[in-house]
């Protein structure tokens, strides 16, 4: 018996750390690899749900069987806005939310990548992630700021400023609204703004942040770079000098790595390309692999 239990306490804690780890520096947020599960926009599940298609950015399936924790096969009653390869998320019995990646689709039959971490809520539905090529849509934030909160600790008081781009930004706020629910005793002050890189954050620093004189400081950066085609050296170094910035302060530095980069399906001028180009996911990559390597100093 003693065996079994040590076994479950270094397999529970293997999985915090996927998620989250810390530096003397900084707290990161494993959205890369841990919440976005590696899986990007996939324009031929995605793009029919999108605003730009027609859509209203949701889909929505009911499941009829299989939505019980430890679950990989689940029966839904429609499969219409779903795809193989398609990240989507799902509400747990405790109310919070969570991703998961379909692997395969037979009809109404989705097998996942991984089985489910909790059971799904009553009635039970799974929902897409993304809203568009560049964002999720109102679930897929929920999950994100609920994914960080599972694995950071004494977040709710103090004063806590969101340093970012449109992740942060985008209206109507859904996951600084999110965290503001989930932290009813802390202040929430989200400065995001749409279209920033490493670079703008460094450059409105002050005026955003510093004079705001906060406990804890959130960065969610990346995408904007990605599709600048900034250099992995470059994002690097950014980083590390926001996030000297902000211990400078004294303040907590919590920061999400960088999402995953989208597939490049035409050239700049307009030209369909014959198949979709993975640039921006393999520098994202970069990014990823540059912040974890921030973790061991």
């Amino acid at each position: 018996m003693k065996k079994i239990t040590i076994i479950l306490l270094v397999a529970a804690s293997c999985l915090i750390l996927s998620a989250s780890a810390q530096s003397k520096n900084f707290e990161r947020v494993d959205l890369h690899n841990g919440i976005l599960k590696k899986t990007n926009f996939v324009p031929k599940a995605d793009w029919p749900n999108t605003k730009q298609s027609g859509g209203t950015g949701f889909a929505e399936a009911a499941v009829l069987r299989g939505g019980n924790a430890g679950s990989s096969q689940l029966l839904l009653r429609s499969s219409q806005g779903f795809g193989a390869g398609q990240l989507i998320t799902y509400e747990g019995r405790n109310r919070q939310y969570y991703t998961a990646v379909i692997a395969r689709m037979n009809g109404k039959s989705i097998r996942l990548a991984a089985p489910l971490e909790v059971t799904i809520s009553g009635p039970q539905k799974i929902r897409n992630f993304y809203a568009d090529p560049d964002h999720p849509n109102e679930y897929g934030y929920k999950a994100i700021a609920d994914s960080a909160l599972r694995n950071l600790r004494n977040l709710n008081k103090g004063k806590h400023v969101l340093l970012g781009d449109s992740w942060f930004d985008h209206y109507p706020r859904h996951l600084s609204n999110r965290l503001a629910k989930r932290l009813p005793n802390a202040t929430i002050i989200n400065v995001g703004k749409g279209g920033n890189t490493t670079q703008d954050l460094l450059n409105r620093f002050d005026a955003a942040v510093t004079r705001k004189k906060p406990d804890t400081v959130w960065i969610m950066v990346g995408t904007n770079d990605y599709n600048q085609y900034v250099s992995k050296a470059t994002y690097s170094r950014n980083m590390q000098q926001i996030i000297r910035r902000i211990k400078r302060l004294g303040a907590r530095a919590i920061v999400f790595n960088a999402s995953v980069g989208k597939p490049v399906t035409h050239t700049k001028a307009g030209k369909q390309h014959p198949k979709p180009l993975n640039t921006k996911e393999v520098l994202s990559r970069g990014y990823y692999r540059a912040l974890e390597s921030m973790l061991r100093y």
